[in-house]
């Protein structure tokens, strides 16, 4: 090619391009243009396009007046390119229009690389309606790094060749990191010098550069991306077009376009997640570690696709890296937003999200970032409410506010929650609030969340009220509770919340006094689990607090709970500290507690005489301190303790003493657990019907409180008697209902119970083999010295022969 050398833009766009510090190829990674045509540009070999200039300065970050003076520069250069023909820039409409044959406009950036899936949302993207509107929008929304530039732009290619008049795009920078959005004005002075309107042409007044544009395209089919937009009111002067033009937004705003397909952008399904970040990092390295792979994908980067760009590119460019090594770092206690910023600049995860909560107004980064104190997975507008001290109507709109900003997750009609990255973010900016902001937000969510707690528990378990603290309600709006499904299903759903928040220990006092309040909804639910980490950190709660009364009632639970889980020897020793605690601080109703719990242990150990001691100590205790919730299950124990003695008629005397009382009293569990033991007493006196008619009442009482634990008790202790009635094929079926509730409340003795039950009744049927499984399975399920009784028949059952 002859030539004129074009030296004024060669050289201009040299020295921005020096001054970023870019090779021409980085360039052309950030452009879209490629490296070869920067290079005959630089060098004065071609005359660039302005859509060209456009894309170059839009990747050099140009502030308007450099923008502006490398466009007129681009444009006041000599028509002739040398060859003998003329170029009036790139190709315009306004060109096609006056019947000049000229280029298509295409701005379009390159292809995102490693796209993958999306095949849902391409499919709204890609579709043909009809009949055809005059002009289509699709809104595309989401959250920070969720993909939807690299969506909207491999679907406009895909779409290309649907648009011969046109194909243009733009960044309006609406969450650019440390830049400004795009002003409308200047937004339509791009796509006007993209549609090749010389410089000198485009009017100075945003109006009349807005009616220039719409004539521009009027009669044109184009298509038209406006990316990373902030509001409607940014994009709605641009969306211009003939019939059958398509105009693709992009924002992390839920936008609200007059007859725009709204498409909202999840994370990516998990098999897409996988399949990204194997692309870019290889089978061999990802095949090699599935498991550490699993955990950067799914729990690390939540699948979200600029966090898996971002990791996988730190293990492409450190071959020495494994991806154990990787997610160990991810998984270092305040490292995970960090790790995902490293290297990335302004185009981290981070400084992603931080553009969203700057542009929230004050009053929205304050509930945001208070929502990075909240404890657990989800929560709602009550609980929000009181962690930011406002009504529930103005926390339900901030939270549905933040939801349209994609900040916040709805994740069901009336329950919220965060991305992990989201909430790593606004847990960073949790610590820079005020110690004290923190701290009184913190213990209005601890306030609230013990009074409901509180309130559910009494609704469900009202006779053993009085022994659980009374909290006042919280000055601000507490979710209603009116009656036992409604406790049951907010227990259910605060369950994580509540422990997380007692576990974490951020408000003293809080720990020990939830874990009295929650420890009988736990057992009965069979959250063993969780009430040994809430009770142990009670513990911690309450030698940090000195208080030995919270201490003794903290560790009394820890007993109870070890026992349940079949652990009586660290049950005793929990249970034992328990009445030391209670003797130092003078509570006589603590060590009642500890000493009815202990003769239970005791009981299990087969210790029966030292059990029988305990259970009348705490008797005793009971009537001198007027405990009327604890007299019914204590008369209950010491009825127990006579049974396992073979005295029978005291301890069925005994047994009916507690019935009369709890009946009484409305003590229903202490009336299950009497018609429970009467069952019992009679079937060793050889009334099964009877023993069946009482241990159907317990079944009945435990059934309407929703106690797992002991509904899994009793069918046993029926499957037991029809085995003594001979009705094999009932009792096997008591006895698998029994082990299926008993591994639902998590309770290994019960399994063992229940398993021991099964391999009799299938003894009694001859089926030997089966019932020798089921035995050893009970001895499994035994640990150490606990359960003597069900280790010696689940050896007697082992030792039944075949014939």
């Amino acid at each position: 090619m002859g030539g004129t050398v074009r030296t004024d833009i060669s050289r201009l766009l040299r020295d921005h391009r020096i001054r970023a510090g870019w090779s021409q190829e980085e360039l052309a990674e950030r452009s879209g243009v490629s490296s070869r045509t920067i290079g005959l540009v630089e060098n004065g070999a071609r005359r660039p396009r302005l859509s060209t200039i456009t894309l170059l300065a839009e990747a050099l970050g140009l502030d308007d007046s450099e923008r502006e003076k490398l466009l007129t520069t681009a444009a006041d250069d000599p028509d002739d390119d040398g060859d003998g023909n003329t170029d009036s820039g790139t190709a315009t409409a306004v060109a096609a229009a006056a019947g000049e044959a000229s280029p298509t406009p295409d701005t379009l950036p390159y292809p995102a690389p490693g796209f993958v899936g999306r095949a849902a949302e391409l499919a709204v993207l890609l579709a043909r309606e009809d009949p055809a509107p005059a002009l289509r929008i699709v809104a595309v929304d989401g959250m920070a790094g969720v993909g939807k530039t690299a969506l909207a732009v491999t679907a406009a290619h895909m779409l290309a060749e649907r648009f011969p008049d046109g194909r243009f795009f733009l960044d309006l920078h609406g969450f650019t990191p440390r830049r400004q959005p795009v002003e409308t004005s200047d937004a339509l002075a791009r796509l006007l010098a993209a549609a090749g309107t010389p410089p000198a042409r485009i009017p100075v007044g945003e109006a009349e550069r807005a009616d220039l544009w719409r004539t521009t395209v009027a009669r044109h089919r184009i298509l038209l991306v406006l990316d990373n937009a902030v509001d409607e009111d940014h994009v709605r002067p641009l969306i211009a077009g003939g019939d059958g033009t398509t105009v693709i937004v992009t924002s992390r705003h839920r936008l609200r376009l007059e007859g725009a397909t709204v498409l909202s952008l999840d994370v990516l399904p998990e098999a897409e997640a996988l399949e990204l970040f194997t692309r870019a990092v290889g089978d061999r390295r990802t095949a090699e570690e599935p498991g550490a792979v699993a955990e950067v994908v799914l729990h690390a980067c939540g699948r979200l696709p600029l966090a898996l760009c971002i990791a996988s590119a730190r293990l492409v460019h450190r071959a020495t890296w494994t991806v154990g090594y990787l997610a160990s770092r991810l998984a270092e206690s305040g490292r995970l937003l960090p790790e995902l910023e490293a290297g990335a600049g302004n185009r981290g995860v981070a400084a992603a999200l931080d553009v969203s909560y700057r542009q929230l107004p004050p009053h929205r980064q304050r509930t945001f970032a208070l929502l990075g104190l909240c404890p657990g997975d989800d929560f709602d507008a009550y609980a929000v409410a009181a962690l930011t001290g406002t009504g529930l109507h103005e926390a339900g709109d901030a939270l549905e506010d933040l939801v349209d900003q994609h900040l916040v997750l709805a994740v069901a009609p009336t329950r919220y929650g965060l991305h992990d990255l989201v909430r790593a973010h606004a847990q960073t900016i949790a610590a820079d609030l005020p110690p004290q902001v923190r701290s009184d937000a913190l213990a209005a969510l601890a306030h609230y969340q013990r009074h409901v707690a509180s309130v559910a528990v009494d609704l469900l378990w009202p006779a053993t009220s009085s022994r659980r603290p009374t909290v006042p309600p919280p000055a601000g709006p507490t979710v209603p509770l009116t009656d036992r499904d409604a406790a049951r299903a907010w227990l259910s759903e605060e369950h994580r919340n509540l422990i997380a928040g007692a576990v974490r220990g951020d408000v003293p006092g809080h720990a020990s006094t939830l874990s009295v309040i929650l420890g009988l909804h736990l057992d009965a639910s069979g959250f063993s689990g969780d009430a040994v980490a809430l009770h142990q950190a009670a513990v911690e709660d309450a030698r940090a607090c000195q208080d030995d009364s919270a201490l003794a009632a903290a560790l009394n639970l820890l007993g109870i709970t070890h026992s349940l889980l079949g652990a009586n020897l660290q049950a005793v020793d929990h249970l034992k500290a328990s009445q030391r605690a209670a003797e130092q601080a003078g509570d006589r109703r603590a060590q009642m507690r500890a000493s009815v719990n202990l003769a239970v242990v005791y009981e299990n150990l087969g210790r029966f005489p030292e059990a029988l001691d305990q259970s009348r100590q705490g008797l005793r205790l009971a009537r001198e301190v007027s405990d009327t919730a604890a007299i019914a299950p204590a008369l209950n124990n010491v009825g127990t303790m006579l049974a396992k003695l073979d005295r029978t008629a005291e301890a069925l005397d005994l047994h009916q003493q507690a019935l009369s009382w709890a009946t009484d009293h409305g003590n229903h569990p202490s009336r299950a657990r009497a018609h429970n033991n009467l069952g019992a007493d009679h079937e060793k006196l050889g009334d099964r019907d009877t023993a069946l008619r009482h241990h159907h009442l317990a079944l009945a009482i435990y059934r309407d409180l929703g106690d797992v634990r002991n509904q899994a008790h009793v069918l046993a202790d029926i499957g037991d008697v029809l085995i003594g009635q001979g009705e094999y094929g009932e009792a096997l079926g008591a006895h698998r209902e029994a082990l299926r509730l008993a591994e639902e409340a998590e309770s290994p003795p019960l399994q063992a119970q229940a398993l021991n039950g099964i391999g009799d009744a299938l003894a009694s049927m001859s089926e030997i083999d089966a019932a020798h499984h089921a035995h050893r399975q009970a001895l499994a399920r035994i640990r150490g010295a606990s359960e003597p009784a069900q280790r010696e028949r689940a050896e007697a059952g082992l030792a039944r022969g075949r014939g």
